[in-house]
């Protein structure tokens, strides 16, 4: 039952044309099908691959590209492919029915082959399966990597589903059980940045109940557990700072209160603790930056509170935690942008700025720095350059009315500007 003239392997590096075949057919269902009838169509051709070709040459399902990519890889990667024009259901529809296509192929060849003499094994095992369902690409992605990065919770039960029983059957041990919630990628993405990118809060939940899971069984130490929570891509982006950029209010108000527990119980220092709020990634843009950015008020309050606390439970007094709050209201990126541009700023996904994360960010200076500072405060922010020609000042002619109506503070005004102005 095996391919003539080659070698015995029970994980093949070069991919035979039967293994280029079914690869093929696999792109087809990714490339091709952008209606459910195609779709329906190239299932059925993979399908029938399975039950004719694949039945007599079974091991072509351990064979990776020449990235190490699996077949199974292959069906959770491809059809998320930015350049696809798919509807995003379609997508992970698509995806999971081959991903189940493939993956009980496999089981029943591997329980085919419990029956069989050994000398009429062929190479598709339950352990080469094993090591199939917790491979690497070179890439350093593996099946339950790539569907957390997918961010779809059904994608991940589904992966999570055959690791599961496969740690079951003693065919890993709980180790590479756990490996597989701490791998990281080549650009430095672990499983947790992953599931806090995706934005997706089933998905995160689930990654980060299974760590605590392992955590409390053993497997996983103190440290290793802490790091998961705060350890930076190659970016300098920090999981919170993800979460931040990801939009997700409610991950981000999880996250930051985990990180505040781990500091508590003594697992993160204060330096560390501390930095997760204030240290800015590689364009010099802070996590206050950040949380204005993303144009979403509930967001920029949590954070802002959250990030006083930090000042507050890593400082001598509260005074001098809130003397600390001031630099990073006032703080600047490596092209000049302060906390107003963040909040001001336009771009097509986020749409025009929204008046009220202004507010919020005007009343934070007023309850820091007090009525008249903060007026000379935000009036010097809101007149400074950045050294980029895309933008100049947060007080820009091509601005909406509303903005310059914000600027007409006087001693008069009160203390807490209020924004009611329709736009």
């Amino acid at each position: 039952m095996n391919h003539p003239n080659r070698p015995q392997r029970d994980f093949l590096r070069i991919r035979t044309a039967l293994g280029d075949e079914l690869h093929d057919l696999i792109k087809d269902m990714a490339f091709r099908a952008n209606d459910s009838e195609t779709a329906e169509w190239c299932y059925n051709r993979i399908e029938n691959f399975l039950k004719t070709k694949a039945l007599d040459h079974p091991d072509i399902l351990l064979e990776p590209s020449i990235n190490k990519c699996s077949h199974i890889i292959d069906v959770l990667h491809l059809p998320f492919i930015d350049k696809i024009k798919c509807n995003p259901d379609l997508r992970i529809a698509k995806s999971q029915a081959v991903f189940e296509l493939l993956t009980d192929f496999c089981k029943e060849e591997a329980a085919r082959n419990e029956q069989r003499e050994p000398s009429e094994q062929n190479a598709l095992t339950w352990e080469a399966y094993a090591r199939v369902m917790t491979s690497l690409t070179n890439d350093k992605f593996s099946p339950l990597s790539d569907a957390v990065a997918i961010g779809s919770p059904d994608l991940v039960d589904s992966v999570l589903n055959e690791i599961t029983d496969l740690r079951k059957r003693k065919l890993i041990s709980d180790q590479t059980y756990a490996d597989q919630f701490l791998i990281e990628t080549q650009a430095g993405y672990s499983l947790l940045l992953s599931a806090t990118a995706s934005a997706n809060t089933t998905v995160y939940n689930k990654i980060t109940t299974e760590l605590l899971v392992l955590h409390k069984q053993g497997i996983i130490d103190d440290k290793t557990y802490a790091e998961q929570f705060i350890k930076p891509d190659k970016k300098n982006v920090t999981p919170l700072l993800r979460a931040i950029k990801s939009g997700n209010t409610s991950i981000y108000r999880v996250l930051a209160s985990k990180i505040a527990r781990l500091h508590k119980d003594h697992h993160l220092d204060n330096e560390t603790y501390l930095k997760q709020f204030t240290h800015p990634w590689f364009a010099g843009l802070t996590p206050l930056h950040e949380a204005a950015f993303t144009g979403n008020k509930d967001t920029f309050a949590a954070f802002s509170d959250d990030l006083m606390d930090a000042l507050v439970a890593t400082s001598e007094s509260k005074l001098a935690a809130t003397a600390k709050f001031k630099k990073e209201l006032l703080r600047t990126s490596h092209d000049n942008f302060n906390v107003f541009h963040c909040a001001t700023w336009v771009n097509e996904e986020k749409g025009s700025p929204n008046p009220f994360l202004v507010d919020a960010v005007i009343t934070l200076f007023f309850d820091n720095f007090g009525p008249e500072e903060a007026r000379k405060q935000i009036h010097n922010l809101y007149r400074q350059e950045t050294r980029t020609e895309l933008y100049e000042t947060p007080y820009h002619e091509k601005q909406p009315v509303w903005l310059k109506r914000i600027l007409s503070l006087s001693n008069n005004d009160p203390i807490k500007p209020s924004i009611s102005i329709n736009h």
